[in-house]
């Protein structure tokens, strides 16, 4: 019982230090090791390069429409669809640089880093 007190304790802590939960955090590792998977393949299939890639990061109008994009997918409903939609139709390029954007969105809005050798 003690344990288990302790394990809601450690719930609750991290939920107030991070805006979320635990099992979304492990939800959205999942989904970032698999973007890590499928942008070191895009890497080295040379559908992208690492050069274009910080051209993106560094780009503040792509930036804003992966925020604009991001918004609409955590709206829910017709929005998040529609979001999807325009992910799909993204250059390859900038899809890379979306899965970047994805990560490093998720790593500043709960405060926590997904390394990408552990991802």
């Amino acid at each position: 019982m003690l344990e288990g007190l302790r394990n809601t304790a450690d719930d609750i802590v991290f939920l107030l230090r991070h805006d979320t939960t635990k099992g979304i955090v492990r939800q959205a590792q999942e989904i970032i090791r698999r973007n890590q998977i499928l942008l070191d393949g895009m890497l080295d299939y040379g559908l992208v390069t690492s050069d274009r890639l910080e051209e993106i990061r560094c780009d503040d109008e792509l930036q804003g429409r992966f925020s604009s994009i991001m918004k609409s997918a955590r709206d829910g409903g017709d929005a998040a669809l529609e979001a999807r939609f325009e992910i799909a139709l993204l250059p390859p390029d900038e899809f890379a640089g979306w899965l970047e954007y994805y990560k490093t969105f998720h790593e500043k809005h709960w405060h926590i880093h997904f390394p990408t050798d552990e991802v």
